[in-house]
């Protein structure tokens, strides 16, 4: 069974006009921390970001992750599409 990380930027790379690049550039930090355990050789073209660069992208994470909360709540509470 192959891994399912190897297919996680896949999830958002498509739908950065949308959900922005917060989501896509989690999955690209979560890939290059992985990389030689993923079974990939050489650097990963991503590379880690700084300390500093990566708690800024936490906090911007984690307002991606609560905006999109938000949005399927209040899809689920008006019983609406949330793509609209």
């Amino acid at each position: 069974m192959m891994d399912e990380a190897l297919f996680r930027p896949f999830r958002y790379c498509y739908r950065t006009w949308r959900d922005g690049a917060v989501a896509f550039r989690h999955e690209l930090i979560k890939t290059s921390k992985r990389w030689k355990e993923l079974g990939f050789e050489g650097s990963c073209p991503f590379s880690v970001p700084t300390l500093k660069e990566l708690a800024v992208h936490q906090k911007e994470y984690r307002s991606f992750v609560a905006a999109q909360d938000l949005r399927h709540n209040l899809s689920m509470l008006l019983n609406t599409a949330s793509d609209g």
